[in-house]
């Protein structure tokens, strides 16, 4: 997430992130309702959790 979120940035394209990443990154963002009404999921490594 962290070269995705580096590469929009950097003014390689768009993405679609979350909110608080971009807001971190202090991107603008172009549409607040792109229409994506699914679920978010977050995968780790089991030696993450805690």
């Amino acid at each position: 997430m962290a070269t995705y979120s580096c590469a929009v940035a950097a003014g390689i394209g768009m993405g679609v992130s979350a909110h608080f990443i971009a807001l971190a990154k202090n991107l603008d963002c172009v549409r607040n309702d792109i229409g994506c009404n699914q679920s978010s999921w977050l995968v780790i490594y089991a030696d993450f959790v805690y």
